[in-house]
């Protein structure tokens, strides 16, 4: 016997013919027959819960779909001197990694050559500076997995209502070498495996050409259902141009549906690469401590 499927796992297509197939069967009865009336009144039911299942990708979701799914929105706000530690961090270079100098004398190249009016372009730029930030975070204990395209299966929310799907732009993966090298060879493989993301810090990149801002409801989507696939209360990521990166983290509710997906403001590169040290800093937090809900450079709300 093949392994059972939810009804979330359908897709539109198996599900409309699914659907019609009942009809069809429904049509063919006798309603005179007591016997056909129970039948028919249980396929109706049986289309109902067909029809209520709506199947999003993750590119449809809007700040209406973070209402709809009980998830607030709100604004992190730095540490005092949370600013100058991510500065400081993300200006050490650890023994055989990518140095600062030498990502810099990179991103010119970059910039210099390569059009960002597409995704394309703007994930060279993208690559570039996580390049940077998974080589000076390997040692011999630990290792960073990018995971590009990483595909979502569509999953129906805890809340019902839904079901939600596509890639993932990268998925950052922290664990053991040999499981940073299962993902490396083959990241469909390794996730066969379902309880893999016991052994891995994860985190989520979402790559646009354009404003990072009004990409946070899909990003936060991806985070939930993720986080809701993992059985993580606690899941961080990123929306990001190449040259300004919007990083956030979403915690789930501890009483009920839904949760809270609070973010930093925008940060740029800058012309001059500024604020490149800044940006690696966080980047290298936000890869170490993925499943954290206690910030270390930025505070919550009051």
């Amino acid at each position: 016997m093949g392994k059972r499927r939810k009804l979330s796992d359908l897709t539109d297509q198996e599900t409309a013919t699914v659907v019609n197939l009942l009809k069809r069967f429904q049509l063919e009865l006798d309603e005179d027959d007591e016997d056909g009336q129970e039948v028919v009144h249980a396929l109706q039911t049986v289309v109902r819960k067909f029809s209520e299942l709506k199947h999003v990708p993750f590119s449809d979701a809007t700040v209406l779909t973070l209402t709809q799914a009980n998830i607030k929105v709100e604004v992190l706000e730095w540490n005092s001197d949370g600013r100058s530690q991510a500065q400081h961090l993300g200006g050490k270079t650890a023994p055989n990694a990518l140095s600062l100098d030498e990502t810099t004398k990179q991103i010119g190249y970059i910039r210099k050559h390569i059009a960002f009016e597409t995704e394309a372009g703007c994930r060279i730029l993208i690559n570039a500076v996580m390049l940077h930030a998974v080589t000076n975070l390997d040692t011999s204990a630990t290792g960073v997995a990018i995971a590009p395209e990483f595909r979502i299966p569509y999953t129906a929310l805890d809340s019902g209502g839904s079901s939600y799907a596509g890639a993932v732009d990268y998925l950052m993966a922290l664990g053991k070498p040999s499981v940073r090298d299962a993902i490396v060879l083959s990241p469909q493989l390794a996730f066969t495996d379902a309880k893999i993301h016991r052994l891995l810090t994860c985190s989520i990149y979402e790559a646009k050409p354009e404003k990072v801002l009004p990409a946070l409801p899909q990003v936060v989507m991806e985070a939930v259902i993720q986080s809701q696939r993992f059985e993580f209360t606690t899941f961080r990521g990123c929306v990001t141009t190449g040259e300004e990166w919007l990083f956030f983290i979403y915690n789930k509710n501890q009483d009920g549906p839904g949760g809270s997906a609070s973010y930093l403001p925008p940060i740029r590169l800058e012309h001059d690469l500024s604020g490149l040290p800044l940006i690696l800093g966080l980047l290298y937090d936000w890869i170490e401590n993925g499943q954290q809900k206690t910030l270390k450079l930025c505070k919550y709300p009051n």
